[in-house]
């Protein structure tokens, strides 16, 4: 089965983003997927862990990259959790999600991490999600 990891402060769009996924799923747009969801940096981290643990491959992720948690981690941003997946999941589709319009931020997320897919919040609107 396809695992993914939403890592997203927002509740709201959380539930969007799995909504997305199901819909995607049922049309057979796309393969299903066990979905899970992390609401900070330290949630994220321990799936991770787990799924690193148990031998289950996370297989696609929607990272935001400013999140919220536990200020005694060293995981502080969707970008250090995207590397972090990168190097036990090195096959894991990211796609990042920023409301940050900053350029070196952007920049330094698209050459550090490449994701395979890039959204700044402010230029979403769902019907073109």
């Amino acid at each position: 089965m396809n695992i993914s990891l939403i890592v997203e402060d927002e509740a709201l769009l959380c539930d969007v983003y799995q909504k997305i996924l199901k819909d995607l799923g049922n049309t057979g747009q796309i393969d299903f997927f066990e979905t899970n969801v992390a609401t900070n940096c330290h949630e994220a981290l321990t799936f991770i862990e787990k799924c690193v643990e148990y031998k289950r491959n996370i297989n696609f992720s929607i990272l935001d990259y400013r999140m919220g948690g536990p200020e005694n981690t060293k995981m502080t941003t969707g970008l250090s959790i995207g590397l972090k997946l990168k190097s036990f999941f090195p096959q894991c589709k990211i796609l990042m999600i920023t409301s940050l319009t900053n350029g070196y931020v952007l920049h330094s997320i698209l050459k550090r991490l490449k994701p395979d897919g890039f959204l700044i919040k402010s230029d979403i609107d769902l019907p073109n999600l």
